[in-house]
């Protein structure tokens, strides 16, 4: 069979093999000029191999081989004087989930200009705004173009793939687009949802530090996903008192936040009821109004705890979370364990959870904390730990403001991992009760 002398792309007696694994079989195709060819078949028939033969992405495959004929404009791309960087650039692929460069927006686009030698600020900066609006992808980036591509949303970062194809015109782009454009449109669906979803857990959350004097305090919120489980409050008791919550709920995700919401305002609600009772009792009374509804899977790790502000007493009870740690000029960081059940769960009569009270004397501080931060992982699989973390806080000096310290603790544990993304949630509280009398 003679290859269609019409065709811009043609395929004869097409064979291709993956080892001993003979994965198309005497395949021979047609593709008009300015016109879409739809391959269409079940998962695992070949589609996406057939593909890739267009422009010699098999050749990348360890035991690939490919029998048969494969044209483009008439001429065997598989003869060797082909180039492969030439063509790359005629016949363009569009990959199933995106895989931006691990550059700037402006430099993905232009990545593939520069390779192919096309210079001038002019014709460059056109080609950029050109093939970002073809992507749908101007208006959301246009004052941002130096922005790391890898900081955009999932369905952003499809979009500049597409823009840096477009970015090289090239001659035949390829990719089950009816199924692309469809899982593009969900995807930037499912995006705006949860940058919606964002916002809301947000408002739930405080968006300032209390401003009490003889102390200062400071917090930090970072979301390993667009919403999470992880929250923390603070809780006015009376002008003496300050409530102080931290919690994390297990799972990642919109389940998780939706129970976020719902064991935060528990907490609050139950707090203010108590005043300065127990913080016992506080997690024990969350709990009952919790457990019922709870999924047998799903629970929550919380700390309570009430600061007394004339003298610096703080006395907290831990349900299943990770316990305070206290330090200073002249303290050693250290952790106050107590015992503590998580919530949601069986708790025998509340036998688990006990009060527990420390105190923070002028200068002192107090860290309270989700287990995100303890258990960042490197890309070894190695772990920050808890006593990383303690060393990290003999280090803080009493000139940083909590929420400087905050920062470079952060850092530390963020240098540990060497870039890898952090896999949970990441809360800390951080009060200091400051030389000064109240």
């Amino acid at each position: 069979m003679q290859p269609n002398p019409g065709a811009k792309l043609s395929a004869r007696n097409l064979n291709l093999y993956y080892g001993s694994f003979h994965a198309l079989k005497d395949v021979n195709l047609d593709v008009q000029p300015r016109s879409i060819t739809a391959i269409i078949g079940p998962s695992g028939c070949g589609k996406s191999t057939l593909l890739r033969t267009f422009n010699r992405m098999n050749d990348l495959v360890q035991g690939a081989r490919v029998e048969g004929e494969v044209t483009l404009d008439g001429q065997n791309i598989y003869a060797k004087e082909t180039s492969l960087v030439t063509l790359r650039k005629r016949v363009g692929m569009v990959f199933q989930r995106p895989n931006p460069f691990p550059f700037s927006v402006r430099e993905n686009v232009l990545f593939g200009p520069h390779a192919h030698g096309i210079v001038g600020r002019d014709r460059l900066e056109e080609l950029l705004e050109r093939s970002l609006k073809a992507a749908g992808l101007w208006d959301q980036v246009a004052d941002k173009l130096d922005t790391p591509a890898l900081e955009l949303s999932l369905g952003e970062q499809q979009q500049l793939c597409i823009a840096r194809l477009l970015a090289v015109e090239p001659e035949v782009i390829q990719k089950r687009v009816v199924q692309l454009n469809q899982s593009l449109k969900r995807t930037i669906s499912l995006e705006k949802g949860l940058d919606n979803a964002q916002k809301c857990v947000m408002r739930f959350l405080p968006s300032k530090e209390p401003e009490i004097e003889g102390y200062e305090f400071g917090f930090l919120y970072r979301s390993s996903e667009k919403v999470g489980g992880d929250f923390f409050d603070f809780v006015p008791l009376d002008g003496d008192h300050l409530g102080l919550i931290i919690g994390d709920v297990s799972g990642h995700g919109l389940d998780a936040a939706i129970l976020m919401g719902i064991c935060k305002k528990v907490l609050n609600l139950r707090a203010k009821e108590a005043g300065r009772g127990s913080p016992r009792e506080v997690l024990l009374r969350a709990h009952r109004d919790l457990a019922p509804d709870f999924h047998r899977c799903s629970f929550v790790t919380a700390l309570y705890g009430i600061l007394e502000l004339p003298t610096g007493r703080f006395t907290f009870c831990r349900a299943g979370h990770e316990p305070p740690i206290v330090f200073g000029p002249d303290i050693p960081p250290r952790p106050i364990e107590s015992r503590g059940a998580i919530l949601g769960a069986k708790i025998h009569q509340g036998d688990e959870l006990e009060d527990k009270s420390v105190e923070v004397p002028p200068g002192g501080y107090v860290l309270l904390y989700t287990d995100g931060l303890p258990e960042l992982m490197d890309s070894r699989g190695a772990v920050y730990t808890r006593d990383r973390l303690l060393f990290s806080l003999g280090q803080v000096t009493p000139e940083l403001s909590c929420r400087e310290a905050l920062n470079a603790i952060l850092r530390s544990a963020q240098g540990f991992a060497e870039g890898e993304p952090q896999a949970d949630d990441i809360t800390t509280i951080l009060f200091c009760r400051r030389e000064s009398e109240r």
